[in-house]
């Protein structure tokens, strides 16, 4: 889901799961529109915010062909981070 001023980081890592290097992405969250979503469900979505933000501060990356969100940093990766700006 791609949303406005939406931020993307990307870098290459070891995936366990595919076997061989992959890219990882980091999604900034945008938190406006969680915020908008608390507003309307008169506080429902704030339990459902937190466990987003609290996954996301655990495991912050996600590879992007299996979603493995456990990369292997080492020799073999290459810490090759770039900035991508949608919207």
């Amino acid at each position: 889901m791609s949303f406005p001023f939406h931020e993307e980081r990307r870098l290459h890592a070891h995936c366990p799961k595919c076997g061989h290097e992959q890219v990882f992405v980091k999604v900034r969250m945008n938190h406006l529109l969680h915020l908008a979503l608390i507003v309307i469900t008169a506080g429902l979505w704030s339990v459902c915010w937190l466990a987003l933000c609290i996954d996301k501060y655990l495991r912050p990356w996600c590879c992007h062909h299996c979603g493995c969100k456990s990369p292997e940093f080492g020799v073999a990766a290459r810490l090759k981070i770039t900035k991508r700006f949608r919207g």
